[in-house]
C-alpha cells in the first residue's frame, strides 16, 4: 500500500465513464451468469435437489443457454468491440494457446482440490481443530510456493517449458492417485510424502502459462494471452472444487443416511461440516467411529477429479512443443 508505486495504464485525463465504455459489460453478465448457473447445479444435484428435479435441469439448460449467448456474442462482438471483448476467441485458432489453456485449468483443478479438502480429511480422521488441521498442509504450501519460485526462475534461464509441464504433470498425478488411495488409518508421514509430489507436480506448471503462452502468440496478442491464461486458472479452481465438493456432499449424505437413517437432512449436512462444529454430537456414540469412516470413504472418492485432471494435463503437455524457447519472449521484450 505505501512501497508499491501506483500504475495506470492509461492517461490520467480519461474519466470513469470513458474507461467505462471500454468494459465487455454484456460479457461480463453473460459469462457470470452461466457459470453461477452450472456451478449452483452441480452443488445442488442430490444435496437440496434431485438430479432430476426441474430445479436442476433448468439449472443446466439456463447454464448451457446463456453460454451459447455468451459465445456468439463474443464471435460478432456485439455491444463491445474486438478489441475489447471478453474472451480473446481468434486465440482457439492457436493449437498450443489451447493445449497450454487446458493444462493451466486441469493443474489448478488437480491442486487445489488437495490444498481444500486434506485439512478436512484431517478433521474428520485424526480429531484436529482447524488450526491443527491447516498446520498439516503446510508440507504442499511451502513446496508449491517454493517449486513455484524455483520454476520461474529456472525456466527463464533454461528457456524450454516442455519438461516443466511433463515431469510436473507425472508427479501431479502420481500424487493424487496415492492420495486417493487413504483411509482413516493412513500413516501421517505417507500423507505428507503425498503432498510433497502434488506440491513439486503443480508448481511446476501451475503459473508457467502466463509465461509460456507469450511465446505461442504475436507479440500484439500478449495481454489476451494472459487474460487467456487467468480464465483457464479461474475455471480449473472453481470447477474443481465444485465438482469435489458435489461428490463429497452427494457420497457422504447417502453413506449417513444409510447408517444414520433417524437422523435429519440437516443433522447429517451438519456432520459433514466437519468434526470441529461439534456437530457429531449427534451420532451416536457406538456408531461414531463407523460415520467418520464412511465420510473419510467419500472424500476419497473425491480426489478422483483430481487424478482424472492431472492425468488429463499430463497428457496435454505430451503434445506440446518440445523445442519452443521462452527466450523468444525476452527478445521480444
Amino acid at each position: 500500500m505505501f512501497l508499491l508505486p501506483a500504475f495506470d495504464p492509461q492517461p490520467r485525463e480519461v474519466t470513469f465513464k470513458q474507461r467505462a465504455k471500454n468494459f465487455d459489460f454484456v460479457g461480463a453478465i453473460l459469462s457470470i451468469a452461466s457459470i453461477i448457473c452450472l456451478v449452483m447445479a452441480i452443488n445442488f444435484g442430490d444435496a437440496l435437489y434431485p438430479w432430476k428435479s426441474g430445479q436442476i435441469i433448468g439449472l443446466f439448460c439456463a447454464s448451457f443457454v446463456l453460454l451459447l449467448i455468451f459465445a456468439v456474442q463474443q464471435n460478432f462482438s456485439w455491444f463491445t468491440t474486438v478489441e475489447e471483448r471478453m474472451f480473446p476467441c481468434h486465440l482457439l485458432k492457436v493449437k498450443e494457446a489451447n493445449l497450454l489453456f487446458v493444462a493451466t485449468a486441469c493443474c489448478n483443478a488437480a491442486g487445489f482440490l488437495p490444498i481444500y479438502y486434506i485439512p478436512i480429511y484431517f478433521q474428520f480422521s485424526r480429531g484436529d481443530d482447524a488450526l491443527q488441521a491447516a498446520v498439516r498442509l503446510l508440507p504442499l504450501i511451502i513446496l508449491l510456493s517454493v517449486t513455484i519460485i524455483a520454476q520461474g526462475y529456472l525456466m527463464s534461464k533454461l528457456g524450454y517449458y516442455y519438461p516443466w509441464y511433463v515431469v510436473g504433470g507425472a508427479l501431479l498425478l502420481a500424487g493424487d492417485v496415492l492420495l486417493a488411495s487413504v483411509d482413516e488409518n493412513t500413516r501421517v508421514a505417507k500423507i505428507y510424502g503425498y503432498e510433497i509430489l502434488i506440491a513439486i507436480g503443480a508448481g511446476a506448471f501451475i503459473q508457467a502459462g502466463y509465461a509460456t503462452i507469450q511465446t505461442v502468440v504475436a507479440p500484439a496478442d500478449t495481454s489476451y494471452a494472459i487474460a487467456f491464461m487467468m480464465l483457464a486458472q479461474f475455471i480449473g479452481i472453481v470447477f474443481g472444487l465444485s465438482i469435489g465438493g458435489a461428490i463429497f456432499i452427494n457420497e457422504g449424505l447417502k453413506s449417513l443416511h444409510t447408517l444414520l437413517p433417524d437422523l435429519t437432512d440437516a443433522q447429517l449436512r451438519g456432520v459433514l461440516s466437519g468434526t470441529s462444529s461439534h456437530a457429531v454430537d449427534v451420532v451416536p456414540e457406538a456408531l461414531r467411529a463407523q460415520a467418520l469412516s464412511a465420510i473419510v470413504d467419500s472424500l476419497q472418492k473425491l480426489f478422483i477429479p483430481a487424478y482424472v485432471a492431472a492425468a488429463i494435463a499430463f497428457i496435454v503437455s505430451i503434445f506440446l512443443k518440445v523445442s519452443v524457447l521462452l527466450l523468444q519472449v525476452q527478445e521480444n521484450e
